[in-house]
């Protein structure tokens, strides 16, 4: 079932464009990193290792929803209960409420932060950081 805000997309079509963001190296070290995290986000939407995982994956990105964390673009990739955090998300409060919430779910056994964030000073997006 289709969530609100959600997109589907072709698996095809999918991996074409994350071919695409992948290949497109412009220089610019923000626009490469933005185009990296679109590219990790498509290719960790088809990839699980069980369906437990997928679960704890959907129960982190249900409470994301329900927290009305605004202007997130992000992705669970669980393997074993480790979660991988994707994505891209517009402040450090954000940052810190999804790594809280990725955490505090049930079934995660420890948590990888791959999250990028937008800088305010610069408009760059960078590795989030504490």
């Amino acid at each position: 079932m289709t969530q609100p805000n959600q997109v589907c997309l072709d698996p095809d079509i999918a991996r074409a464009i994350e071919a695409a963001l992948r290949a497109n190296v412009s220089g610019n070290l923000a626009l490469d990193r933005y185009h990296a995290a679109l590219a990790e986000i498509l290719s960790a939407s088809r990839q699980w290792c069980s369906e437990a995982d997928h679960a704890i994956a959907e129960k982190i990105a249900a409470a994301i929803r329900e927290k009305g964390i605004a202007g997130v673009l992000t992705k669970a990739r669980v393997c074993k209960g480790t979660v991988q955090l994707l994505g891209i998300v517009p402040t450090m409060q954000a940052h810190r409420a999804i790594s809280a919430i990725a955490r505090e779910t049930p079934g995660v056994t420890d948590v990888r932060d791959q999250l990028i964030c937008l800088n305010p000073a610069s408009g760059a997006y960078m590795p989030c950081c504490d």
